[in-house]
């Protein structure tokens, strides 16, 4: 939830990749031999957002791309 008035022009995020039950790679560990690192998109338009009030925004994938929009 956003703490102050303004724009918000995309998003960052971390990921888990589950190659098999046992194989899996985090973009979040805080490992220097890791080069995947936070993510971030940008949205094709910013968002006014303002203290208390939520931000939506919706989330979709297909085997290839992550996508993220403004709801």
């Amino acid at each position: 939830m956003p703490t102050k008035i303004g724009e918000c022009h995309g998003i960052a995020f971390w990921f888990d990749l589950c190659l098999d039950q046992t194989v899996r790679i985090s973009s979040l560990r805080d490992d220097p031999s890791n080069h995947w690192k936070q993510a971030v998109l940008f949205f094709d338009e910013e968002m006014k957002v303002a203290p208390g009030k939520p931000v939506h925004i919706a989330f979709s994938r297909d085997e290839i791309s992550l996508n993220f929009n403004i709801a």
